[in-house]
């Protein structure tokens, strides 16, 4: 997708967690309305948004557990597949 020009990065106003919550919805929408030929996935960004790793991890982090997902997002849980990301994140132990 990223070689052929089907990833979207959307960018997020987001200043809070809450407020880049209530933006992941509509950008799925987005996602699953396009045709698969235009994109394939879609990355949203939010710059603006400071939070601490920690609290990070409890909120959109847990998003990635599919049944936090479909409890928050019941409409998209068959559909979207999230995965998040932090400037502190490590994997393993190892800073990336």
């Amino acid at each position: 997708p990223l070689r052929n020009g089907r990833v979207r990065v959307e960018v997020s106003e987001a200043g809070s967690v809450e407020a880049l919550l209530v933006s992941i919805a509509p950008a799925a929408e987005r996602l699953l309305a396009a045709s698969e030929k235009a994109v394939a996935t879609t990355l949203l960004v939010a710059p603006k948004l400071e939070v601490d790793f920690l609290d990070w991890e409890h909120t959109v982090g847990s998003l990635e557990d599919p049944d936090v997902f479909a409890a928050a997002y019941p409409d998209l849980a068959d559909s979207v597949m999230v995965v998040c990301f932090h400037p502190e994140h490590s994997w393993a132990g190892l800073a990336v």
